[in-house]
């Protein structure tokens, strides 16, 4: 058995009576990400900041537009821990083998912990943001080279700045926070460049899953469950690699096989 079908097989094992307080999660995330959309755009109307029809900025509306940007921004970091939560619900479900809708809040408890989850988010989030703005700013010193290719080229790079820089630090930060906060802001940039490969497998392993999400209702099952494939398979990788950083260099996915020898 391939390690992909080791991993969603003890993914979907995770998710037996666990499914609810990720699907809560996605939700919740979502809810949060249109309301201030919604708030963004009431509020760069009622200051005249952007032309209704092409939604760009009007003529000396810089100071309102910047301010009401910088609020919705601001307010998304200091919300963002929601996003850490739903992490947080996989994470116990494929760990401990049960989880709660409260697992949904636990970043917001405490304040060294809430700063602590804002700085990992902040950094992470700034790190896919300049990443996904370096190519647009390079496509355009060069000729136009039209909507679709900016599109997939803008769409190729989000999602290596995700691989890179967000997925892993992510997935590891709800499997376990009490490493200091710079471990995950910066140190599993190169965990995320070696095992780059591993995600990408995953990935393709599951594309009939997700192309299925075309139909919508079937987000419902597979965000969670691409959520705990995605989150075991970080946590075994990181076990592999504690394993070898002890000595052990014959220790590779132990974890993954020993359920099914």
């Amino acid at each position: 058995m391939s390690k992909e079908k080791i991993v969603k097989k003890q993914a979907r094992e995770a998710l037996k009576g666990n499914t609810l307080p990720i699907i809560a999660g996605m939700l919740l995330s979502a809810l949060v990400f249109v309301m201030l959309q919604n708030i963004m755009y009431v509020l760069m109307i009622a200051f005249d900041a952007i032309d209704l029809e092409s939604e760009r900025m009007n003529a000396g509306s810089d100071l309102p537009y910047f301010l009401v940007l910088t609020g919705t921004i601001i307010a998304g970091v200091l919300l963002s821990p929601f996003i850490n939560g739903m992490y947080k619900a996989a994470a116990n479900a494929v760990i401990k083998k049960e989880n709660d809708i409260t697992d949904l809040f636990c970043f917001f408890r405490g304040f060294r912990r809430y700063l602590k989850t804002l700085l990992v988010n902040m950094t992470v989030f700034l790190l896919y943001a300049v990443t996904v703005s370096s190519v647009n700013a390079l496509l355009k010193t060069f000729a136009d080279p039209g909507d679709i290719i900016r599109g997939l080229a803008s769409g190729v790079a989000g999602f290596l700045a995700y691989a890179l820089f967000m997925h892993y630090p992510l997935c590891l930060y709800a499997v376990d926070d009490s490493r200091s906060a710079g471990r995950y802001m910066f140190g599993y940039i190169g965990f995320s460049f070696r095992h780059f490969w591993a995600l990408i497998k995953l990935i393709f392993s599951m594309l009939g899953w997700i192309l299925l999400c075309f139909f919508v209702v079937p987000v419902l099952y597979v965000g969670p469950y691409a959520l705990c494939a995605a989150i075991n398979s970080a946590y075994w990788l990181k076990e592999a690699d504690d394993e070898k950083s002890r000595g052990n260099i014959q220790q590779n996915y132990t974890g993954y096989t020993q359920q099914y020898r």
